[in-house]
């Protein structure tokens, strides 16, 4: 197994932490691609003072939930993905993708570039958080759903974007992120049956993920170190 600590040196333990320290929130409006269960749409405004933050989510099931809650000021919810923005031109100061690029279709990859590109002011700023498919974590994720064509593609979107000039690439963050989970009913309800996505699991398949993971139980729970990178391209 390769030694992932020369790549990915840094340990961040709070996302939210690394991109305050990379942009501006404040007074921003800004849009949350793909927010899931929007715990950063929140921070940014609650935490980072953003004016408004708009949580986009093409899943219902999860868009329904997030409705049905209450939110800091500013806080509100769209359905839509990347590729189809339903906002003005250089209307938005900043967009967030919070390993949420991957699952926009492949096909709709550099449409969704173009739209982000459109709706952001000059000097606007995109902030990509990916995950790397590399690692004990991901190995076992792997054996259920595997993510790699759709991750490498996300990867590779993000450099023809800079390529054609839509965007300048400001900074790359690469970092280790923990994760961590009680046991495998916990690591089973987040990873194996989430609201956007179904997998076909046998019983047999189940045992041996199960297996996968037992093997990073402590009494403490199971801890994981996820490789992750970070892409901050500005707007020209």
């Amino acid at each position: 197994m390769p030694d992932l600590s020369a790549t990915f040196p840094l340990l961040v333990e709070d996302e939210f932490r690394l991109l305050q320290e990379l942009v501006g929130l404040s007074g921003r409006d800004i849009l949350d691609v793909g927010c899931g269960t929007a715990a950063m749409s929140a921070r940014m405004a609650s935490e980072g003072g953003a004016r408004k933050v708009i949580g986009l989510e093409v899943d219902e099931r999860q868009l329904e939930k997030n409705r049905a809650r209450s939110w800091p000021a500013g806080v509100e919810f769209q359905q839509c993905g990347a590729e189809a923005l339903p906002f003005g031109a250089a209307s938005i100061d900043g967009i967030t993708l919070f390993k949420s690029l991957h699952h926009v279709p492949v096909a709709a990859m550099d449409e969704a570039f173009r739209e982000m590109q459109r709706v952001l002011r000059p000097g606007g700023w995109l902030f990509i958080s990916e995950p790397v498919y590399e690692g004990p974590f991901n190995d076992i994720v792997r054996m259920f759903h595997d993510e790699g064509v759709v991750r490498r593609e996300a990867i590779q979107a993000t450099g023809r974007a800079v390529e054609r000039g839509l965007f300048h690439h400001a900074r790359r963050v690469q970092f280790m992120a923990p994760v961590t989970f009680s046991d495998f009913e916990d690591f089973r309800r987040r990873l194996m049956q989430p609201t956007h996505s179904q997998f076909a699991i046998s019983p047999a398949l189940e045992e041996a993920v199960r297996g996968a993971f037992e093997a990073h139980q402590t009494p403490g729970g199971a801890h994981f170190l996820r490789p992750m990178r970070v892409d901050l391209l500005l707007k020209p």
